[in-house]
């Protein structure tokens, strides 16, 4: 029964969990192959999956580059510029798409300047016009972690804010303890206590509020996803000014 335990506990944290051996008891084992063959169906069932995403998605990055193309030609500005709007929304949802099936890749975790890091990504969405606003501890201490991945989940939570919430973006650091955290604030409607749960599964939107256009409903499954591999905490809420609040915390060394 505690192996059992363990790998239901796995299983919940979106994990594989090995094979249980199928012996003693008639009950037990009975159970234990039934828990088996769910985790197997689980695992089919998800890799079908990415095998169809991977092919929606390699067919369609050859003609959306071809449309693209044909677009940047139009002599129509005010045409042009929309439709290229439009594709740029189908070729964020493509990524996010395969930022899905690649999983987790195997990356090192080395030694960062969290602020230096949260500077260079503020500053790439500053570039393209974002109103976002960094306010960051100084005394953070260089922490092992993950780069990459810690930078597409904070990509991720700041496209859902641009997306769905409204300027400003306010990213902000803040010891307590032990512990850093990394707060993502938008100043939007928020997100429904109840549906909270939901968002973070792949492909669900919220209600009509938070889907005015053609997401995947696959960003914030990737952050939770991400975050429970890398032992980062993550928690949804609100802000004193009714926007959404997305909460990182870190251990600290």
């Amino acid at each position: 029964m505690q192996q059992l335990t363990r790998a239901a506990g796995t299983l919940a944290a979106g994990r594989h969990p090995e094979p249980l051996p199928e012996q003693g008891v008639r009950e037990i084992h009975t159970l234990a192959s039934g828990f088996n063959q769910m985790t197997h169906a689980l695992k089919q069932a998800e890799d079908e999956r990415r095998v169809m995403l991977a092919g929606i998605s390699h067919d369609v990055r050859t003609p959306l580059t071809r449309l693209r193309l044909g677009v940047e030609m139009m002599s129509d500005d005010s045409l042009r510029d929309g439709m290229l709007t439009d594709i740029a929304d189908i070729e964020h949802i493509v990524q996010q798409f395969r930022d899905f099936i690649a999983g987790d890749p195997d990356e090192a975790a080395n030694q960062i300047e969290l602020n230096e890091l949260l500077q260079a990504i503020a500053e790439r969405y500053q570039r393209d016009g974002l109103a976002l606003q960094l306010q960051r501890q100084p005394d953070v201490p260089p922490l092992p972690l993950k780069p990459l991945a810690l930078q597409r989940v904070l990509g991720n939570l700041i496209d859902n804010a641009r997306r769905y919430g409204r300027p400003p973006i306010i990213i902000s650091t803040r010891i307590q303890g032990q512990q850093l955290l990394i707060a993502i604030d938008d100043h939007g409607d928020g997100i429904p206590a109840d549906q909270i749960e939901q968002l973070q599964r792949p492909f669900t939107r919220g209600d009509a509020a938070r889907q005015a256009d053609g997401g995947s409903g696959l960003g914030l499954a990737i952050v939770r996803r991400i975050c429970e591999r890398d032992g980062i905490k993550v928690a949804f809420g609100s802000n004193q000014q009714g926007g959404l609040r997305v909460a990182l915390t870190l251990h600290l060394p």
